[in-house]
């Protein structure tokens, strides 16, 4: 990519007294434009001046889609409430033409301005500036990135268009300013581009005209105060889905437009999503009581993004094919899917938009109340869903995120860029979005949403933070003690392990003797020890009455108000807690578990799980269980059953693969009887996802020949476009690769490149990276390489080899050997990631190989922003599996004793 040479790179800052010396400077250096720059130390801690505040941005950009170069304009006015000779903003690879300061009117002369590397712009004054009211203008050129992050181009069927991705520190990249989000502002943009396509930014469109040189200016109203990562814009050919019927019409005659923006030809494949998006809105309306605070709402279906979606106000931007599906043929998966990661985007809009965090370490207040409350709108706007159940699977697998000697807080202090961007992460939206549920559990729903209230309209348009939130809840619940409790878990790292004891029962009266401890999962690594404040329920199993207390003492006493023969801690499976107790205790609810309700069965066995993974269950208990649950009529507990077993697989040797696939194929048997390849498509979510389970497991281990078959049919038709079953074309992709050679995945990369259509486009893209043939690790990796994939795309290629057995070898060689090639195909800093690859080899060398690989990426020219923190949790993550073949080596090889021979 090429980039503006004329200045000098910058980084981080703040400002303050100390940086109003010119100290470390070189001499200055005239850019093309005949500016004078100078190399600065930038601000030591990374951060702004508060006492420097913009007030409010004019910015015109110009922009041809076609073209990687723009140029553009920043009025920003500044606030200054001390007197000081620098300006601190941030401003990356912009090639500065034109500076100019004025103070009540007056030019100020003689303005300097300096670089602080990456990202720093100084302006420099000769006489300090008094206190007051200040405009920057800033003109300026930079060109646009390939990395789906800050304002960038992307080509698709023969048409560029241009999109922005802002958070968390990328604004900077499309033009100069105050990057932080504490400082919230309204923002008038402006937009020239050539004639024939559109824009779209935040807020309504102002004004169009015709320029002389036959360009078109738009100018869009000033937005509500907004941070800087919020801003956003859409532009290129566009089509755009609207009707009036789904606009949000309210109770009070009021009108939300409602559109969606589709890249060129794609807009009829939008009306679906654009017909439910309303509801959504309305239903968060009436939750928080305040109306939608922007004054229209476009969904942007973009064509290479690097998120999932991203909140920005007005202008919700959106990988396409979660918007791009056809009511006609969309499976529950897809509207389920969609509803999902709207709602959670509408949440925003509230929680995080016009009520944001004051600084990143409070992420979790937008991204975690998010996840939680978009769950509960999917059961207001679908209640046969029940997704409640999806809060078990998020809590499984964070707390083994939550159970690492390098495992970060929700409300991690953030000392460096990589902690900003690790902050997106598990820890801050499924762990947050878990004990959100367990508190508002505790509170009250009602009580719960009145804080919720009282919080939005208390701060509305501004910042606040964690504290300000608990004051609200604290104040219409009742519960003084909240914020200590909820900090107990925002504030310290880790899973409370409950230890539940019955003593017994007199009086008619059961007291329960509760013991705390951090959880830890087998391996050699030290976990700091904690203590939380938990909200835990137990009751006996014959009875529906439980008892709730807040457990804020490492050994404290429940008494039930009852006896009974079963004693079920967690009742309700609402904590974010793994609980335990002694073998009588377990075998009797495992035992009686038909009794449960069918959530606290489910949560039951997630709990079981990681009981295993602390070396305090042993696997035949597992399969024992499972294999019984498997008899039961309810899906979704065969398919917990089914993943309950399914943690066994990092145990078994490759001298006991075989036998491990007959155990497995064995065990689906009945239920592939049962369930076969096709059903009504009106059947419930549940029993299509065990049916690709049980099918998958059929096709991949049991190599069945006539599930081999019957998938390589259903990929036949899917490749030459003709009707197949939606509901199951991803599994049987997924066979067939997992049969074929390199003939045939050159078959789905033909089609893969030639795919314009994202719900087509998509499932090839899982497919091409299924295959296991001999050398597959180095087709792949070529594969990312090639610049007709999406860059969303080519990750996906890099990692497919990664974790099978019968790949993962070849792939580490070829990772080590290119390290540098891996990372610049990764998009959004995904490189971080990468010393999880080896981590399923499963072997005692790979702990020291991640620390050669990957040590010289945590300083230095090639610096990755926070791999630290995932090198440590991937050698945890060997320790890990080590330890439980070591722990449990001879119990599997019982496991699989009667299917070692065929």
């Amino acid at each position: 990519m090429r980039r503006c040479i004329s200045v000098l790179i910058f980084v981080l800052g703040c400002g303050g007294s100390a940086q109003q010396k010119n100290t470390n400077t070189t001499q200055p250096k005239a850019t093309a434009s005949g500016l004078q720059v100078t190399s600065l130390t930038a601000p030591v801690d990374d951060r702004l001046d508060p006492e420097i505040a913009p007030q409010r941005y004019r910015i015109k950009l110009v922009i041809d889609p076609k073209k990687e170069a723009y140029s553009g304009r920043v009025d920003v006015d500044i606030k200054l409430s001390k007197a000081t000779r620098r300006i601190w903003l941030h401003s990356e690879n912009h090639d500065i033409q034109k500076a100019s300061l004025t103070v009540g009117g007056k030019a100020v002369e003689g303005i300097r301005l300096g670089r602080g590397k990456p990202d720093w712009l100084a302006v420099d004054t000769p006489t300090k500036l008094p206190k007051g009211l200040a405009t920057l203008r800033l003109e300026f050129t930079g060109v646009m990135n390939h990395k789906l992050v800050g304002m960038y181009r992307v080509k698709h069927d023969n048409r560029w268009y241009v999109y922005t991705q802002f958070e968390p520190l990328d604004a900077r990249k499309a033009f100069p300013c105050f990057d932080e989000p504490q400082f919230k502002t309204p923002y008038e943009m402006t937009y020239v581009t050539p004639a024939g396509i559109k824009a779209f930014s935040n807020a309504p469109i102002k004004e169009t005209k015709t320029l002389n040189n036959g360009q078109v200016e738009r100018k869009f109203k000033a937005t509500p105060p907004l941070p800087s990562y919020l801003v956003a814009t859409a532009i290129g050919p566009l089509d755009i889905a609207q009707k009036p019927s789904a606009h949000l019409k309210r109770k009070d005659g009021s009108v939300l437009p409602i559109r969606i923006l589709t890249v060129h030809g794609r807009a009829k494949d939008a009306e679906y999503a654009l017909e439910e998006a309303g509801r959504v809105v309305a239903i968060q309306e009436e939750y928080f009581g305040i109306n939608y605070p922007y004054a229209k709402l476009d969904l942007v279906a973009v064509p290479d993004f690097g998120a999932g979606a991203m909140e920005n106000a007005g202008l919700i931007t959106y990988r396409d094919r979660m918007l791009l599906f056809k009511k006609e043929t969309a499976t529950e998966d897809e509207l389920r899917g969609y509803i999902g990661i709207h709602a959670h985007e509408v949440a925003h809009m509230w929680f995080g938009d016009l009520v944001t965090m004051a600084w990143w370490d409070d992420l979790w207040l937008n991204e975690a109340f998010a996840t939680w409350y978009a769950r509960k709108v999917s059961d207001v706007y679908r209640p046969s869903w029940k997704t409640e159940f999806r809060l078990i699977g998020g809590r499984r697998w964070v707390m083994d995120q939550d159970s690492s000697s390098a495992s970060r807080r929700m409300r991690e202090p953030i000392k460096s860029r990589g902690d900003i961007k690790n902050a997106f992460d598990g820890i801050t939206y499924t762990k947050g979005a878990a004990v959100l549920d367990m508190f508002e559990r505790y509170v009250g729903e009602v009580p719960f949403r009145d804080g919720i209230r009282v919080y939005m309209k208390r701060h509305a348009w501004g910042s606040a933070t964690f504290d300000n939130l608990l004051d609200a809840i604290e104040e219409t619940s009742g519960k003084s003690g909240l914020k200590d409790a909820m900090t107990t878990f925002i504030d310290q790292a880790g899973v409370p392990h409950l230890t539940v004891e019955p003593q017994e029962c007199t009086n008619g009266q059961t007291p329960i003797k509760v013991s705390q401890k951090r959880w830890q999962p087998l391996g050699d690594q030290k976990l700091k020890s904690g203590l939380w404040h938990v909200p835990l329920c137990v009751r006996t199993i014959e009875s529906d009455n439980k008892t709730c207390a807040l457990m804020t003492e490492k050994e404290q006493t429940i008494t039930l108000p009852s006896c009974g023969q079963v004693i079920l801690p967690n009742s309700g499976a609402g904590g974010y807690l793994i609980w335990s107790m002694p073998k009588t205790g377990m075998d009797a609810i495992t035992q009686n578990i038909g009794q449960l309700t069918e959530y606290e069965q489910v949560n039951l066995m997630a709990n079981l799980g990681k009981l295993y993974q602390s070396g305090d269950l042993e696997p035949e208990q597992l399969v024992s269980l499972a294999t019984e649950l498997l008899k039961v009529k309810s899906d979704r507990i065969r398919q917990a059953a089914l993943s309950l077993v399914g943690q066994l697989a990092e145990l078994v040797s490759d001298a006991d693969r075989s036998a491990w696939n007959r155990y497995r194929n064995a065990a689906v048997g009945p239920l592939l009887s049962e369930l076969g390849w096709g059903g009504d498509m009106k059947e419930s979510r549940e029993r299509w996802a065990l049916r690709r389970s049980v099918i998958s497991i059929a096709g991949k281990q049991g190599h069945r020949p006539d599930i081999i078959k019957k998938a390589r049919e259903i990929a036949n038709n899917f490749l030459a476009k003709k009707p197949v079953t939606r509901e199951i074309v991803r599994v049987a992709l997924s066979i067939d690769a997992e049969h074929g050679d390199k003939k045939r995945f050159d078959a789905y990369v033909t089609a893969l490149l030639n795919e314009t259509d994202p719900s087509r486009r998509n499932p090839l893209v899982s497919a091409a990276g299924s295959f296991r043939f001999k050398g597959f690790a180095n087709a792949s990796f070529d594969l990312a390489q090639n610049k007709k994939l999406r860059v969303n795309e080519r990750g996906r290629f890099i990692w497919a080899p990664a974790t099978d057995y019968r790949t993962r070898s070849e792939a580490w060689v070829w990772l080590k050997k290119n390290l540098g090639i891996a990372q610049s195909v990764m998009a959004r800093g995904g490189a971080r990631y990468l010393p999880y690859f080896p981590t399923s080899a499963c072997e005692p060398g790979i702990k020291a190989e991640i620390d050669t690989v990957f040590s010289p990426l945590i300083e230095g020219k090639d610096k990755v922003e926070g791999i630290k923190r995932h090198m440590v949790n991937a050698q945890n993550r060997v320790a890990h599996c080590i330890a439980k073949r070591k722990r449990y080596g001879e119990a599997i090889k019982r496991v699989l004793g009667p299917y070692q021979t065929p």
